[in-house]
Formats: structure tokens, sequence, C-alpha cells
């Protein structure tokens, strides 16, 4: 990530993508205790590498697919996803 200054006077810009700057702005009020974050996957287990770093190890993760055995595949589970909101 860095800063760099354009030709127009007193103007910046960044290199940084969206989703690093959205997360970093995440962590930061997280640290400050302005809010709770939850990580949802979508997929039916947790796999913390393809979270961005800077929330690796904060937080809440949980999966948001269950394996249906009626259906005989995996569906949304959306009390697991209220269930980590709530929490």
């Amino acid at each position: 990530m860095g800063n760099y200054y354009c030709t127009v006077m007193g103007k910046t810009y960044s290199t940084e993508s969206f989703i690093d700057y959205e997360c970093r702005l995440a962590y930061n009020a997280w640290f400050r205790n302005e809010i709770k974050i939850v990580v949802l996957y979508n997929a039916a287990s947790i796999d913390k590498s393809k979270c961005p770093d800077i929330l690796r190890n904060v937080g809440t993760h949980k999966e948001m697919k269950s394996f249906n055995a009626y259906y005989g595949d995996y569906r949304y589970d959306y009390q697991k996803v209220r269930a980590a909101i709530e929490e």
C-alpha cells in the first residue's frame, strides 16, 4: 500500500485495493470497540486462508452452509448465520 502524489496540487491517490481498504477500516473500528466483525464463508467449512490477513484472527468466523440429508446436498443454514450475527 502506498500513497502517491499526483499532478493536481495537494491531491494524493492510493494503490490499496477497495477490499483491503474496507477491511482496514473494519479492523480499526473493531479495535476501538465500535463494531463487531462477523466473517461468513460461502461454504460448509471455515477456511481462514481465504480471509484477508488483517481480519484472519479477529471477530467471529462461521460457515453459511450445512449438509441437508433430505435433499442430499449443501444448503444455506440461515440459523447459523443469524446465531453468528447475534452472538
